[in-house]
């Protein structure tokens, strides 16, 4: 992503973003949903999380909408993952720095034409859906991070959305997206343009987690070997972990194989026979950590 001078002026500090605080969150609860119908019915609901880090409630609130004269509520899934992926995406050839977040102009159908080149087919309907979602639903966390106490702290995806109309005749009216402050510091870190769009596109979403995870933390990766827990992964990951054990076994041992195709992962170690819940990854030098670098 080309920087601005202003951006070079810019330095975005810890606390303004609860820059750990989320990574930590995020990578424990889910953002996307791969399954939303049983929330359909649910204007918002928690999940608790304690180990020796992280101690609290991580609680999700959903975007009202209605579908049959009925009120429903969503929460973000595959297709707003998708969406603000493209999203970033655009950010990454051309932004602004807006008193501290990043900001995009795009039109409708210039998003649409973004998914498109990664065959994410959507209506301009559905992609207008997908940006209310992003921009009204919330994840808050109340609870105890590194011995610190918090109260109520807010996760948004966009800190503000403008969606401007726009016809087949007048496809060059401009929407707008300003991302929240952890987003932002995420695009001006550089650790959105280490991320192969393209190639993660073409990934399930269980695989596509797994790789945006290495590339969050590709400084804390030493070396190329990584011992990760399986149960942890799927529970951050837009699927469900299954009660059943096989299926798991199953979903890991698919997204392990798409980031070998890939040129992520050049071996992994798990043990499929037994309810073991560490999977050993070697990362491919010349690629991942090449790109991830960069």
């Amino acid at each position: 992503m080309h920087k601005h001078s202003i951006f070079e002026l810019f330095s975005m500090k810890e606390h303004e973003t609860h820059d750990e605080l989320w990574s930590n969150c995020l990578f424990k609860a889910p953002r996307f949903f791969a399954s939303k119908g049983k929330l359909e019915n649910t204007p918002d609901f928690s999940i608790k999380s304690s180990d020796s880090e992280l101690t609290g409630e991580i609680t999700y609130h959903g975007y009202a909408t209605q579908k049959d004269s009925k009120t429903i509520f969503r929460y973000p899934g595959i297709m707003e993952e998708n969406v603000e992926d493209a999203l970033i995406q655009l950010a990454s050839k051309r932004c602004y720095n807006d008193n501290g977040f990043i900001s995009v102009y795009f039109s409708l159908y210039e998003l649409k034409n973004e998914l498109s080149s990664t065959k994410k087919t959507y209506s301009i309907r559905e992609i207008r859906l997908a940006l209310n979602v992003l921009f009204e639903t919330s994840v808050r966390f109340r609870g105890t991070f590194q011995g610190q106490q918090y109260e109520n702290i807010s996760y948004k995806a966009f800190a503000h959305l403008s969606i401007r109309d726009s016809t087949s005749e007048s496809r060059d009216i401009k929407s707008s997206v300003k991302f929240s402050k952890f987003t932002s510091a995420r695009i001006l870190s550089g650790e959105t343009e280490r991320l192969n769009y393209h190639k993660a596109t073409r990934m399930g979403a269980l695989a596509k987690h797994i790789y945006k995870f290495l590339v969050r933390f590709h400084k804390e990766i030493t070396n190329q070997k990584l011992v990760l827990s399986t149960t942890n992964l799927i529970n951050s990951s837009p699927i469900k972990l299954s009660e059943r054990n096989p299926d798991n076994t199953r979903a890991i041992k698919d997204a392990l194989t798409q980031l070998y195709e890939h040129q992520i992962i050049e071996a992994w170690s798990y043990d499929y026979s037994q309810n073991s819940d560490q999977i050993s990854l070697r990362i491919i030098n010349d690629s991942f950590m090449l790109e991830s670098q960069a």
